[in-house]
């Protein structure tokens, strides 16, 4: 597909949409009037036949030839710039709730000033920051001395965890070890206490041995008079209480193995065992009181990143209350006036946070934004050529490309009719001088060319419900001819079937209709079936064009 106009059929009107709408105006009257003096002096000389009734003089005729027929979508839009440095406002609403009342404008920029980075914008006041900074500070600080405190806690309970599970494994190898010196065969405590006993039991044996010797003799001197009666019952008793020594040890060997030994034994197991579940329970309020620990200083860590934060923030709007130009470049000042939340950015007027104030566009880089009609919208695709003329840039045009066309109708572009538009963004090729935001602009979609077609004016068809036609210059005077018709543009439609190069049709078939009806005075709608001409605008022709194809 090729952009300029010199591809379409070598028509008046195609010389037209070359020019700026101005040039092609004054351009449109002469040819008009050059038209209809040539019709005036050339059919002036007979009148057609055929019982019509229309002069020649009245009829105004063009010749239908082949060429390129370029298809476009017209609309209109308004320039903007492809990129922006944003200004949005970056304090916090003062107050709560209803009370919020946004953020003060001290000073601001005059709309359409040429800047530099670096120069002020826009101040803001930032004076109740202030005081919520002075508060805020306070709290940090406290914060920060509950953190400091919650930590040294932590430490001191993992120091104490240590020392009582060090005390509860100390305890429970003295344990095992009492247990395991009282059972040692070879030197161990009971063994010695055995051995104690039985060296006792050894020394009493003696002693009985001993004392019954000794009785032996006093009983035989007794016997021949060398001992007394008090000698003899002293040697008896000395030998009865050895006798009861030796019972005694054996009784306590007896004890010792018996029944000491079992229960020491169970004993020293207990203190194991109960050295054992010491630890575990050491363990475990270790493990709680380390948690609780962990959790206030995590806690106090949190809350004092959150007073930080908090603080920071404060900080930040303090700061954000002056804002620099970020580059050099226009000025341009923000409004939406779908919200009855944005005042109009001045001095005193309030701003809300994360609203955008200002923008700072390059100038280089400039787009058109525009709304498709539904009825075109199926032919608008991104990636298509596209031919732009700013109003305020007169002769110029400049080559571009669809960029974006919206899903989704435009919900606050709905006409009285219920049709829909949807938004499109128009991106002009190269760097640019001289555009502005919010410039109007026309764009000159380029859907498709036909090579090689026939084509006639739009003006020269008839279209009813029984059908579509045209007349034209015959020998004989004016002659209906039944057509097929193609794709369209705004001004000319392709002849598909009942026409051939060459033949010359009337552009004002309402003379004719009217000689046809024979009253001369019925009124032409352009609505509905009762339409004798077809009356195409950029978006009606695009649906013709489909209905015809269809």
């Amino acid at each position: 597909m090729n952009d300029s106009s010199s591809e379409r059929p070598k028509t008046s009107t195609d010389t037209e949409r070359s020019r700026s709408p101005k040039s092609r105006g004054r351009r449109r009257v002469w040819l008009l009037v050059g038209i209809l003096g040539l019709s005036a002096t050339v059919l002036a000389i007979q009148s057609f036949s055929g019982g019509l009734g229309a002069s020649r003089e009245k009829l105004q005729l063009h010749s239908v030839q082949r060429g390129d027929l370029v298809l476009n979508v017209i609309e209109r839009g308004s320039v903007e710039s492809q990129s922006r440095e944003k200004i949005v406002n970056r304090v916090d609403d003062f107050g709560e709730g209803r009370r919020s009342r946004g953020t003060p404008i001290l000073f601001v920029v005059p709309n359409g000033t040429r800047v530099k980075k670096g120069d002020l914008l826009v101040e803001l006041d930032v004076t109740g920051h202030q005081e919520r900074l002075d508060v805020q500070t306070l709290a940090t600080q406290e914060a920060e001395s509950e953190n400091i405190q919650a930590q040294a806690q932590l430490e001191n309970q993992v120091t104490q965890n240590e020392t009582n599970l060090a005390e509860a494994e100390l305890a429970l190898e003295l344990a095992k070890l009492a247990l395991e010196q009282f059972e040692d065969e070879s030197g161990g405590t009971f063994q010695i206490q055995v051995q104690d006993v039985e060296l006792a039991i050894q020394e009493a044996q003696a002693s009985r041995m001993i004392e019954e010797t000794n009785l032996a003799g006093v009983e035989k001197l007794y016997s021949l008079g060398y001992r007394s009666q008090g000698e003899l019952a002293q040697a008896r008793l000395s030998s009865m209480r050895a006798e009861q020594r030796l019972a005694g040890a054996i009784a306590k060997k007896k004890e010792l193995v018996a029944y000491e030994y079992q229960k020491k034994k169970l004993k020293l197991q207990g203190e194991v065992a109960s050295a054992e579940r010491a630890k575990i329970q050491v363990e475990r309020d270790n493990e709680a009181e380390l948690t609780k620990a962990q959790a206030l200083a995590d806690a106090a860590a949190l809350g004092l990143a959150k007073e930080k934060e908090r603080l920071e923030r404060y900080r930040g709007y303090i700061a954000s209350g002056k804002i620099y130009a970020p580059t050099d470049g226009l000025v341009a000042y923000a409004s939406n006036p779908h919200s009855r939340y944005y005042d109009d950015i001045r001095v005193g007027a309030t701003v809300r946070k994360r609203q955008e104030i200002l923008s700072i566009p390059d100038l280089s880089k400039m787009q058109v934004r525009t709304f498709v009609h539904e009825s075109a919208l199926q032919q608008v695709r991104r990636g298509l050529r596209t031919i732009v003329r700013v109003e305020a840039v007169s002769n110029v045009s400049f080559p571009a490309t669809v960029k974006s066309v919206a899903v989704l109708a435009d919900p606050g572009h709905l006409g009285t009719s219920g049709t829909k538009v949807y938004e499109t963004i128009i991106e002009i090729d190269g760097t640019v001088e001289r555009l502005k935001p919010g410039m109007s602009a026309s764009v000159e979609i380029l859907v498709d060319t036909l090579e090689d077609v026939l084509a006639v004016p739009v003006q020269a068809v008839v279209q009813r419900p029984s059908g579509t036609w045209c007349y034209v210059e015959s020998a004989s005077g004016v002659e209906r001819r039944d057509i097929e018709l193609g794709k369209a543009t705004d001004t000319f439609v392709e002849i598909r079937s009942g026409l051939e190069e060459g033949v010359r049709v009337i552009l004002n078939p309402d003379v004719v209709l009217d000689s046809e009806r024979g009253d001369g005075t019925t009124e032409i709608s352009p609505d509905g079936g009762t339409s004798p001409i077809w009356h195409t605008t950029k978006s009606e022709a695009s649906a013709s064009s489909k209905t015809a194809e269809d």
